[in-house]
Order: C-alpha cells, then structure tokens, then sequence
C-alpha cells in the first residue's frame, strides 16, 4: 500500500543545545517512518512561530535579528524537497531518505 511523503520544517524542542537554542530540522515522513534531516539551524524557542509561510518571529518580542533571511531559507529548503518528493511520485520511482539529505547541508 502506497502512502504520500510528507515533508515539513519542524522545531526540535526536545533537545537545546548547550546555549539554550533549539534545532530545526526539515521532517520527512514516508510509509510511517519518520526522518529528520538537520538544517544546522537554532533559534530561541519564543523565536519560533510557524504562521501563514513564516518560521520564524520577524518582529515583537522573542524575534530574532536574521528572522527574515532565516525564513528565506527555510521556505527554499521546503520548497526544493516538496519538489523532489513531487517529481518522484510523478515518475514512480523510488524516493529515499538519502535523496534528500543534501537539503540539510
């Protein structure tokens, strides 16, 4: 039985690093088995919002100084892998996890 990929930007919220900030990590689901591929992104945990296309706060209290190109880049990333994810299901072939880990880097 085949199921759709998805793929999402999500907020890690369960592992700060040593300097309070949480990582962001792009979410691929496929045939209920869940990957996250790191965006070597962190952020405070009030700077995250995830509203109409935005990720990240870009003003009022808890945003961040490069918000706006940190969304910037996180709507490229998400486009890119909805793309590939799109493309391979339009040409039925197989999609792995490893295609799409060059997003993170």
């Amino acid at each position: 039985m085949f199921i759709p990929t998805s793929v999402r930007v999500v907020l890690v919220t369960t592992h700060p690093n040593k300097q309070g900030l949480f990582p962001i990590v792009l979410r691929f689901i496929q045939n209920r088995k869940v990957h996250n591929i790191s965006l070597r992104k962190y952020i405070p945990l009030q700077a995250w919002e995830n509203k109409g296309g935005m990720f990240v706060k870009e003003k009022g209290e808890g945003s961040v100084k490069s918000a706006k190109a940190l969304n910037h880049f996180l709507n490229e990333v998400l486009s890119k892998a909805r793309k590939i994810i799109y493309l391979s299901e339009a040409d039925n072939s197989s999609l792995t996890f490893e295609k799409l880990c060059f997003l993170g880097s």
